[in-house]
């Protein structure tokens, strides 16, 4: 059977620790995109964000790549996660944070690590 959807699904789960996410966001796009293969971003908001559903409302219908779930209210990450797992569509699944950790310019990288095998894992280093 052929795969239609994406090629990746990136999933960020939101919850208290987050930075500025619509720019996150944004430089995850751009540094999938960079990496050659087709995509979606799936934020998965934790409860209440303080607004933050309503300002990526308009982002997300003027970008065919993101989609965004609003939980309820707050289940943890766990959760999170999984709804962002129910929704994806990609052959692949990456999940990234909402703050400033994995640097969106290396995700090419930790793509092609994750062709050679079932699984990439991103670290800090140093780790400080």
């Amino acid at each position: 059977m052929q795969h239609s959807g994406p090629d990746i699904s990136a999933i960020v789960p939101v919850g208290e620790r987050r930075d500025d996410v619509p720019t996150l966001l944004d430089e995850y796009a751009e540094g999938l995109s960079k990496a050659g293969a087709s995509f979606e971003v799936i934020v998965v908001l934790d409860g209440h964000c303080g607004g933050l559903g309503a300002e990526l409302a308009p982002r997300a219908a003027s970008r065919d790549w993101l989609r965004v779930i609003e939980l309820a209210r707050s289940f943890g990450e766990s959760a999170a996660l999984t709804a962002g797992f129910d929704e994806a569509r990609g052959r692949r699944i990456l999940t990234l944070p909402a703050y400033y950790q994995v640097v969106p310019s290396e995700l090419g990288k930790l793509l092609a690590a994750a062709e050679e095998t079932d699984m990439g894992i991103a670290v800090r280093w140093p780790r400080a």
